[in-house]
This record gives C-alpha cells, sequence and structure tokens, in this order.
C-alpha cells in the first residue's frame, strides 16, 4: 500500500513562496486598519485624541494630600465595623490593637495611644503593642516577661563569656 499523505517536492512552499505571503499578509493588515480608522468621524477622533491622559500616581503634584477632617473620616469608616465587633466582646485586645493601627495609620495619634493603652490593660503582655508603638505614641516600653523571652527557654542559643571557652565562639 502507498502512503496518500505524502507530498512531492512541487507540492511544498518555498522559502521566497512563504516571505511573500506573509508580506502580503501584512499589507492587507495596514491597509484594514487604516480604511477602518479613516471610516470613524472626525469628531470621535478629535475627543479621542483631546482626552486627558489619566494623571500617573507617582509624581503628581498637583494632587494635595488629604486634610486632617477626611484622614478622621477615613479612620471612622474603616474602623467602623471592628468597633461594632468591639461593643459585642469589649475584653478584645486584638480588635482594641487593630483599631489603634488604624488611627495611627491615618495619623489620629490621640485615638490610637487611646487604644493602644485599652489593649495593654486587658493584655498587658502584648507585645506587638508594649514593643512596636512606644516611640510615638507614649506608652512606656517594657520588657517582654523572661517565660516568653527565647533566649530563656533556649539556653544553649545564648553566647555567654562563661560558656564560652575558645575563641571561636
Amino acid at each position: 500500500m502507498t502512503d496518500t499523505n505524502q507530498t512531492t517536492p512541487a507540492e511544498q512552499w518555498t522559502s521566497v513562496q512563504a516571505y511573500v505571503l506573509a508580506v502580503i499578509c501584512l499589507l492587507v493588515g495596514i491597509a484594514g486598519g487604516w480604511f477602518i480608522r479613516g471610516s470613524q468621524s472626525p469628531a470621535a477622533a478629535v475627543e479621542t485624541a483631546s482626552a486627558p491622559a489619566p494623571a500617573p500616581a507617582m509624581g503628581n503634584q498637583a494632587q494635595q494630600p488629604p486634610t486632617p477632617a477626611q484622614m478622621q473620616k477615613m479612620a471612622d469608616s474603616q474602623a467602623a465595623p471592628l468597633i461594632e465587633k468591639l461593643k459585642a466582646d469589649p475584653a478584645n485586645a486584638g480588635l482594641l490593637a487593630s483599631i489603634g493601627n488604624i488611627y495611627y495609620d491615618t495619623q489620629q495619634y490621640p485615638a490610637a495611644i487611646d487604644y493602644y493603652q485599652r489593649a495593654l490593660k486587658v493584655e498587658p503582655a502584648n507585645a506587638g503593642v508594649r514593643t512596636t508603638w512606644p516611640p510615638r505614641t507614649g506608652i512606656p516600653a517594657t520588657p517582654i516577661p523572661p517565660s516568653r523571652n527565647s533566649r530563656n527557654r533556649f539556653p544553649m542559643n545564648r553566647i555567654s563569656p562563661t560558656r564560652c571557652s575558645t575563641s571561636v565562639c
């Protein structure tokens, strides 16, 4: 039996024919785009050309930073769902700290300090509030209790002069 799928050399495309076909397709595509674009009304073309481009977010000097009143409004809208949850569970230190974070991020420092202090009253050993926020909020920094300190739990990881008998410690 003979294979009917075989092509003879006369039926194959030469490289010149393939390049000519590619150039023809390219020219037909350019001409088609030219005619489609040319068929638009002149008013539509002017509108798209004169439409202001969206301003880039970075480097736009005309955009003003939000005012303190706007920042307060943003903070209140972001904190509202958490405050509703807080009404159901007023002793939730994580929720209090989260609300404090929202007010801190929107530069509402007195409200942030209030929520941080309330979180510390509920959970005095809250390391996140105690060690992260003291420099700007005025909350006194106190060390983490020794029971939570990794150096006390894993004394072999501690380098001390009494345990080091060589100069390669």
